[in-house]
């Protein structure tokens, strides 16, 4: 079975079956999900500790209906924001994380069949989360686009992009030991997230 997607195992926890027996025996998807949760947990906001009651207290508040009613409220926006926060953990929802991305720039196409494509990336060393937006690009069937931060010849996948007719933008996340990272790469695979290169590379962008 092909390594899992960031998606698959995010959400392999509330799965069974083939993603769950893959992901306990391999090494590479347990390290890549150890990596993104370390990444989504980072972004999400502190919780408020409220200050310690005494029982008297307590029981004070409670007789306060005013009191209750913001006990209940409180309560029932926590419950929808640990929904919204469960419901989309695995899709890195921009909406709760917010990021802060730097200037678009384009990478440059170092293969002939993508030499019409236009490939743009929104991150530089330091940024938690990245975006790369593809239109134009070569349809090869049975084949993926997968993204590599790239330092001292180490190649590490943070994203897939499919090949398709459309335009596609792509959200990834980067691990903190990785966030030093000196250029960025795209590579042409037969099987999507490969643990390392095994095709050509199509794209490439040296950050400065």
């Amino acid at each position: 079975m092909a390594h899992l997607n960031d998606e698959e195992l995010l959400v392999s926890w509330r799965r069974y079956g083939h993603e769950l027996d893959h992901i306990q025996s391999c090494p590479v998807c347990q390290s890549r999900r150890r990596a993104l949760l370390e990444v989504v947990t980072s972004v999400l906001p502190e919780p408020i500790q409220e200050p310690s009651l005494t029982a008297t207290q307590i029981l004070s508040r409670l007789a306060s209906r005013e009191h209750t009613l913001k006990v209940i409220s409180r309560r029932q926006i926590a419950g929808v924001a640990i929904a919204l926060m469960l419901s989309s953990l695995a899709l890195l929802s921009p909406s709760l994380q917010k990021p802060i991305l730097p200037a678009p720039v384009q990478m440059a196409a170092t293969s002939l069949p993508f030499a019409s494509s236009r490939v743009m990336v929104q991150w530089s060393p330091g940024h938690k989360m990245g975006k790369i937006f593809a239109s134009q690009l070569k349809v090869i069937p049975n084949s993926v686009l997968e993204v590599w931060l790239i330092k001292d010849r180490k190649h590490v996948p943070v994203a897939i992009i499919p090949l398709s007719s459309h335009d596609e933008t792509v959200m990834f996340a980067v691990p903190k030991k990785d966030r030093n990272a000196e250029a960025i790469g795209i590579t042409l695979e037969h099987s999507p997230n490969m643990p390392k290169p095994t095709g050509p590379r199509v794209f490439y962008h040296k950050f400065h």
